[in-house]
């Protein structure tokens, strides 16, 4: 295989460890014992709150400071400060359109491979500081 040839390779999974990062930078801070810290999220919607709540978890997953990216959506409410009567739907309308997954009972998460299109729809250029 040529040098040129080579560098088309690309891996997957680091770039969108690198998306993940890129969404997040503005919004979390995560400690060494896996503690999520929000910041700045005064200028989102709700729904994209739910989101950095679900992606902050797959983050503190990918980087083994927890056993899983799993979270219900009581936690989910606690951890931004939201109405669980405001959160339930968004979660509802996430599974819906396949951005949040559902396992078991109750507990959701974001796979890594959503988070390029997480990026596009909701965190795109001109997108970050939309209010709702």
């Amino acid at each position: 295989m040529s040098n040129k040839l080579k560098e088309l390779i690309i891996n997957e999974e680091e770039l969108l460890r690198e998306i993940l990062a890129d969404i997040l930078k503005d919004y979390v801070n995560i400690r060494r014992n896996g503690e999520i810290v929000y910041k700045n999220l005064e200028g989102l919607d709700a729904e994209k709150k739910v989101i950095i709540g679900y992606l902050a978890h797959l983050a503190t997953k990918l980087l083994g400071l927890k056993d899983t990216e799993k979270v219900s959506a009581k936690k989910i409410s606690e951890e931004m400060a939201m109405n669980y009567n405001t959160v339930r739907p968004i979660i509802s309308k996430l599974v819906r359109a396949r951005i949040l997954n559902r396992e078991g009972r109750g507990q959701y998460y974001i796979s890594l491979s959503k988070v390029r299109i997480i990026k596009e729809k909701y965190f795109g250029e001109g997108k970050k500081k939309q209010v709702r």
